[in-house]
């Protein structure tokens, strides 16, 4: 290895690096985040999200596989999975903790880099929510309800002095 310009301690290091690489997976690094998180005596509550959140979205998908070989098309069909549900805010939870966790990952020389901003703003609503009318696309599917009872609420007659641009003299 020496004639070759290689000096053999670094080759011994960088082989162990690539080993370790190969059998971190996501779960790994992101229990390393969970115990940054402790170690930072952040609320209690902030500390449960963190561990449900994985566990219910992340794991299941991509939890067993190695860090390094993840994709951003591997994080992007996480996120749909949990925005097709309708929860928005999760999906960016979700989102900002995979990204803590690629960047863990990135330091330790595990993954090459955070693949999460290439999909701040993705996936899209209206591709995700069915239905296609701008309505079902603006609306996510848990406040359809609270939508349809507004549209009601506006629709209702009310005193004339409470709505003097739809016709009604406020004088009167």
């Amino acid at each position: 290895m020496i004639s070759k310009g290689i000096a053999p301690s670094q080759h011994k290091q960088r082989a162990k690096k690539a080993e370790k690489a190969a059998v971190t997976t996501s779960r790994d690094v992101a229990k390393k985040v969970l115990a940054d998180a402790k170690k930072k005596k952040l609320a209690a509550v902030t500390i449960d999200k963190k561990e449900w959140l994985p566990q219910q979205f992340i794991y299941p998908e991509i939890g067993s596989r190695p860090i390094g070989k993840l994709k951003p098309a591997d994080v992007l069909r996480v996120l749909k999975k949990v925005d097709v549900k309708g929860r928005l805010e999760t999906a960016k939870r979700a989102r900002q903790l995979m990204g803590q966790v690629f960047r863990v990952a990135a330091i330790d020389e595990l993954a090459t880099g955070d693949p999460t901003p290439l999909l701040r703003g993705h996936p899209p609503r209206h591709l995700l929510v069915s239905g296609g009318s701008a309505r079902a696309s603006a609306v996510p599917p848990q406040t359809s309800h609270l939508a349809d009872r507004l549209s009601w609420l506006r629709k209702r007659e009310f005193p004339a002095h409470r709505h003097p641009k739809e016709g009604h003299d406020v004088t009167a």
